[in-house]
């Protein structure tokens, strides 16, 4: 089995375009810049420039977090709201999939953080074709959610930008460092929206959605993965948009224990919780250890070895134990709202091959 994975993180050998040298490392572990050798002192510096400038420009919100419920956004809010004490609007884009989970902790965290909490769900029957369209042509629906839910949130934040007449801070919780592979899911509305133009009318059903800002479209579009946060992709759009874990020394450990004991943040004890916002999470990696024989737990448990804070035995035990062989129980329930069955799914198409950011 050790053949199949690098020898230093456990990243198998049959990623999509993941190249290793002749000793059997991958170009994550050649190429990463590891977490000690970081100054994450000057890092915070330039958080903290950031944070004081929206504080002296806004007028009612400094920041706005799209804010799923998972571990990770909702540490953003922790940190700006009880360490730096900001005013913050939290924007929730319900994908259709929102899990229990997810409902009580936003309910509960918004109370205790004292924020406005703004969620905003598509009309279903549009993102019910979005969702079965993309099953039957790529044989997943995460690329719908991700890119919807960055087109909605961008769409909402440069509507209120130019009714407050300035950009607010937009602070997203992803990490390059933690999720630095290729994206096998779409985050590249180019390509999102080659695929929905196959079929009649689903383009244009969603760009003329209300909700949905056609320029936001045409900027993404140019632009490519939304998820990099450079000032020109937040400006262009209506914020100053950045990710925090660039300039944190992201601990997937520590952030869980802050969040329990905090904010009593519910989780299910996963050792690297992600995506227990969403009820499809289970089914997305049961499709994708179908095709590929390992599953987002894996690419997870990589970046937490690659930052030595895992080992690598540790790590492939782990991936053992949470294996996703087993269709979900809720699988098939969940296509039917959509339309679909099990066989409506497309097995032989590639999932989407996007570059790193």
């Amino acid at each position: 089995m050790q053949d199949h994975r690098c020898n230093h993180c456990i990243m198998p050998r049959n990623y999509p375009d993941l190249q290793f040298d002749s000793g059997g490392t991958c170009e994550l572990c050649r190429g990463g810049e590891p977490s000690s050798k970081v100054d994450w002192s000057q890092r915070r510096i330039e958080l903290d420039r950031r944070i004081e400038q929206a504080k002296r420009e806004a007028t009612q919100y400094h920041a706005v977090v799209p804010w799923s419920g998972g571990k990770d956004s909702t540490y953003v809010l922790y940190v700006l709201r009880r360490i730096y004490g900001l005013r913050v609007l939290a924007v929730n884009f319900d994908n259709g999939f929102k899990s229990r989970r997810a409902h009580i902790n936003l309910d509960k965290i918004s109370r205790r953080l004292g924020i406005d909490l703004v969620t905003i769900r598509l009309d279903w029957t549009l993102m019910r074709d979005l969702y079965g369209h993309y099953l039957r042509q790529k044989g997943e629906l995460c690329s719908v959610c991700n890119m919807v839910g960055y087109v909605v949130v961008f769409s909402f934040v440069l509507k209120e930008s130019r009714g407050l007449g300035y950009f607010p801070l937009v602070v997203g919780g992803w990490s390059g460092r933690h999720e630095n592979v290729r994206s096998i899911f779409t985050f590249d509305y180019a390509e999102f929206r080659r695929v929905i133009e196959l079929k009649k009318n689903l383009l244009q059903r969603f760009e003329t959605n209300p909700m949905v800002n056609k320029e936001v479209c045409e900027i993404l579009q140019c632009l490519g993965d939304p998820r990099a946060g450079s000032a020109h992709i937040g400006e262009d759009l209506g914020s100053k948009f950045f990710q925090l874990p660039d300039f944190l020394d992201w601990d997937v450990a520590e952030i869980r224990e802050v969040l329990s004991k905090e904010l009593d943040w519910q989780s299910s004890g996963s050792p690297f919780p992600a995506h227990e916002d969403c009820d499809w999470h289970k089914s997305m990696k049961y499709l994708m250890f179908q095709k590929y024989g390992f599953d987002n737990d894996t690419i997870a448990l990589s970046a937490i070895v690659r930052s030595g804070r895992l080992p690598r035995a540790a790590a492939l035990q782990i991936e053992a134990e949470g294996n996703a062989h087993t269709e979900p129980e809720n699988m098939r329930e969940i296509l039917g709202r959509l339309g679909c069955g099990i066989d409506d799914i497309s097995r032989g198409s590639d999932w989407y091959r996007g570059q790193n950011v």
